[in-house]
């Protein structure tokens, strides 16, 4: 599932943006249902069977917000194409690093629980100082120690934590190192940095701004350009997932002939 090809963009009108988003929602819809007839139940099964679930809602999602163009906003098209891009570099590296996968997807777990009961320890936070702890729509400190408690007294939970005594978590890679490791393979790194360039270009939009304004404002072709690159990433961590079941011996699974016509091209890992 490899080859020595450069990056190649598909040079594609938007009627055939929204025809190839639904042909990658439906490519990921199929290997999706396919991983559920596998008898595993452990948490990087679920994280790359979770992968191929999203990337055919999020491809699905992009068809339908394009195929309306006069009702879409390209800002919400790079926030969902954003969040394809995280998986992209994500699983290159998960790839990349194969023989500390498992390790490594319970260090990404544990850096969204941290996340999680962070935001509610902050919100408790503001509801003390501010409010005395009465505010309903807030939680409050007690709130925050019992689910806390309860996440700890799970026994699976244990691995999310540094050490036995369960005081911090485990965390993982910011972005940036992501990228640097993926770097390393000079092979690979064209594809890490545009994809890089990408997921940086679309996370400013996260937050409005002037900036995010103007660029529905000033649309060009570029953005297409743009779309069409980044449905490129989407159709590799699409295989990528796949390639994780096919060499675990879940399932073997492969795409459509008339992604590779179009220009799609699997990345390579080889040296």
């Amino acid at each position: 599932m490899s080859t020595k090809r450069k990056i190649q963009v598909p040079k594609l009108p938007i009627d055939e943006i929204v025809v190839d988003s639904m042909a990658l929602s439906d490519y990921a819809k199929e290997a999706y249902k396919e991983s559920l007839k596998a008898k595993t139940d452990n948490d990087t099964f679920h994280y790359y069977q979770g992968i191929l679930m999203r990337h055919h809602i999020l491809n699905r999602d992009i068809h339908t917000l394009m195929g309306s163009p006069k009702h879409f906003s390209l800002n919400t098209i790079e926030i969902i194409l954003r969040a394809m891009l995280d998986d992209f570099l994500h699983l290159s590296y998960l790839k990349m690093y194969s023989s500390k996968t498992d390790e490594a997807i319970i260090k990404l777990n544990a850096k969204e629980y941290a996340e999680s009961f962070k935001s509610i320890k902050e919100a408790a936070d503001i509801n003390e100082q501010v409010f005395e702890g009465k505010d309903k729509n807030l939680p409050t400190q007690g709130y925050y120690d019992h689910v806390l408690a309860k996440f700890k007294s799970v026994d699976q939970n244990a691995k999310y934590f540094k050490t036995d005594e369960k005081t911090d978590f485990k965390g993982f890679l910011q972005m940036k190192q992501v990228v640097a490791k993926l770097c390393a393979q000079k092979n690979y790194a064209n594809n890490a940095v545009r994809a890089y360039y990408l997921w940086k270009s679309y996370s400013g939009i996260v937050h409005y701004s002037s900036v995010s304004f103007d660029r529905e404002k000033h649309w060009h072709d570029g953005y297409y350009k743009m779309i069409q690159e980044s449905l490129l990433y989407s159709f590799n961590t699409i295989g990528l997932a796949i390639d994780f079941f096919d060499s675990n011996g879940h399932f073997s699974f492969f795409c459509d002939d008339k992604f590779l016509e179009r220009g799609y091209v699997f990345f390579s890992f080889d040296e």
